[in-house]
């Protein structure tokens, strides 16, 4: 049901041009850390390496080139999206993956930590909580479609983020035609 995360491929690159970029493999770095075992391993890797954090995350999360154990993890990651005080969401969360995933066979999710990113070849959409009560959907719109009461700016056209939209959603009466349509939008543009 879920897909690879895009994060994992980039990860995989970084993996592979470590040495290059780096003096060491992969394999190398870990092992340097497990034998050094220093107390604050990202400060270590920073200060006595000069390493940036994209590259200490590699170094340290084992699981960070690791399809399959991205793949066995994402159900879990939407678990614990809506767990405990969010629970009463995942109907609500189940109902908008279900429509995205109505868009196409080509539509990909792809859960994180905070949110589920739908994809075609560009992400188009992310949900995440937003409260204990509500949802927010984002939808990758462009600067070209209008703003109105309920699909609002997302505050970040000025970063030039791909999500544009946003929506707050309490309940599966809010997923009716008008939602479906932005979505499909949405979903065009990033083909």
């Amino acid at each position: 049901m879920y897909h690879l995360h895009p994060a994992i491929k980039h990860a995989q690159a970084m993996a592979q041009n470590l040495a290059a970029t780096t003096g060491r493999e992969l394999e190398d770095w870990r092992a340097l850390v497990a034998a050094e075992a220093p107390k604050d391993a990202k400060a270590w890797l920073k200060d006595e390496y000069g390493l940036g954090g994209a590259t200490i995350a590699l170094i340290l999360d084992s699981h960070s080139t690791d399809e399959e154990h991205y793949l066995l993890e994402a159900p879990r990651l939407v678990d614990a999206q809506y767990s405990g005080g969010k629970a009463a969401l995942r109907p609500l969360y189940d109902a908008v993956e279900d429509l995205l995933l109505s868009l196409s066979d080509e539509v990909k999710l792809c859960p994180a930590k905070t949110q589920v990113a739908a994809y075609h070849n560009k992400v188009f959409a992310t949900v995440k909580t937003a409260g204990n009560r509500q949802l927010e959907l984002g939808l990758a719109l462009g600067k070209g479609q209008p703003f109105d009461e309920r699909f609002v700016d997302s505050g970040v056209l000025a970063k030039k983020d791909r999500i544009t939209h946003k929506v707050r959603l309490i309940s599966t009466a809010e997923l009716d035609d008008s939602l479906a349509e932005k979505l499909s939008l949405a979903f065009e543009l990033a083909r």
